[in-house]
């Protein structure tokens, strides 16, 4: 388990664009069919379980999905 003291992403809701919004979904859906692929089932896919990456960070991916705890 990890406990993250700052925040690392953006609520799905603050999306300043739709590609932005699309790219963030895409990447959390990726993320999830790796998930998968490892043998870990999320159980709590949900708008709320999807951040955007912050724009300071450097980032490969738009978005991810968190909230493993149901897995």
């Amino acid at each position: 388990m990890r406990f993250a003291t700052k925040c690392v992403g953006r609520p799905l809701s603050t999306f300043t664009s739709t590609r932005e919004l699309v790219t963030a979904i895409r990447d959390a859906v990726i993320g999830h069919r790796c998930a998968w692929e490892s043998g870990i089932l999320h159980r709590d896919i949900s708008a709320g379980n999807v951040l955007i990456v912050e724009e300071h960070m450097k980032k490969p991916f738009e978005g991810f999905l968190t909230d493993f705890d149901y897995s």
